[in-house]
């Protein structure tokens, strides 16, 4: 993801613009795009901030979901990514495949031919050592 403009530029738009610049000749100036002097003009006037949006999303799966996840594999490694969307639907927490499989990426689970591998820890690897033995 490309790193916000820094606070500098930011008021150098602003003040560009409020010295009677048009959008067109600060962007020619400060070469930024147009539409980017746009977007801080607006945000300025309706926040009066110039400062950078977070870019950080919410995930939509949070701690609870993600132990749930790692529950029902350690029971049933032979689950599909539609059943366990589905078993999360049951939980109130609507989702997709795709955010199943990231949030299983997520930790450490892979997918074999046998079903789901959990994540190497050492608490797995004693266990694998034991069963081995």
């Amino acid at each position: 993801m490309p790193v916000p403009y820094d606070e500098e530029v930011r008021r150098s738009v602003l003040a560009a613009v409020e010295q009677g610049m048009s959008y067109s000749q600060a962007a020619a100036h400060l070469r930024v795009s147009r539409r980017w002097i746009g977007t801080i003009v607006r945000r300025y006037r309706g926040t009066g901030s110039v400062a950078a949006q977070p870019n950080a999303r919410t995930p939509i799966l949070g701690a609870r979901e993600e132990r749930q996840l790692a529950e029902w594999l350690a029971e049933d490694p032979s689950l599909t990514l539609a059943r366990l969307a589905s078993k999360l639907g049951g939980l109130g927490v609507g989702v997709s495949l795709f955010t199943v499989a990231r949030a299983l990426k997520r930790l450490g689970w892979r997918r074999t031919r046998a079903g789901w591998t959990p994540p190497y820890t050492e608490v797995t690897a004693t266990v694998f050592h034991a069963v081995a033995s």
